[in-house]
């Protein structure tokens, strides 16, 4: 397996893949989940093919549009196009992102 789980979304611990075996005694796989080592978390990601569940684990949408918006704001300061409002109106959409929000103050 190649791919690596983020850190959990809620307590920033490890996480890991479980596996789901068809029953007690069958060396069947049945499915795999996500489930944090730290918080006990375990949300509802369940698939039948471990690729996929890692990847519903490390869907972050919220975090990867700051991510993008963090970048874009730094791409915008070392261009040398030291922008200030366009910086601000970048970092009022990263913000109200990062609270839940869908529009810039």
């Amino acid at each position: 397996m190649t791919d690596e789980l983020k850190p959990c979304p809620w307590c920033n611990g490890n996480a890991h893949v479980r596996i789901y075996m068809r029953d007690a005694t069958s060396k069947i796989i049945d499915g795999y989940s996500i489930e944090c080592d730290d918080c006990h978390i375990d949300p509802d990601i369940y698939d039948a093919h471990e690729e996929e569940a890692i990847k519903q684990w490390n869907t972050r949408p919220i975090e990867d549009a700051l991510v993008k918006a963090l970048e874009a704001m730094i791409d915008l300061v070392n261009a040398d196009r030291q922008d200030a409002v366009e910086c601000d109106k970048m970092a009022r959409a990263a913000l109200a992102l990062a609270k839940g929000g869908n529009d810039a103050q």
